[in-house]
């Protein structure tokens, strides 16, 4: 059996809209939040994010250009998966 402890989610396009929250997500990442290690993904390309997950309490990671994947991969590996890590074949998920 297994337990939830992390949640990584999209910014862009799953949990705002036009750069804006969509209604209703604030109140359900404030009641996650006690439950999850909340991180939430996206390019930021209005530079926007950081402000929004110091307001939201959660962890904002900027996903950086794909020739520098691997830093990306490491983050993820390292904020989500103890003992778990990625590998340049495994998905970046595990069994939940």
């Amino acid at each position: 059996m297994y337990q939830l402890e992390h949640l990584l989610l999209d910014l862009n396009g799953t949990l705002s809209f036009d750069h804006v929250l969509i209604e209703g997500v604030s109140e359900r990442l404030e009641r996650l939040r006690n439950l999850l290690d909340i991180a939430i993904i996206t390019a930021d390309t209005l530079g926007k994010a950081q402000p929004l997950g110091e307001r939201l309490g959660v962890n904002i990671r900027k996903i950086l250009q794909a020739r520098k994947l691997p830093k990306n991969v490491n983050w993820f590996g390292n904020w989500a998966a103890r003992p778990w890590r990625p590998s340049a074949t495994a998905p970046m998920t595990r069994p939940c």
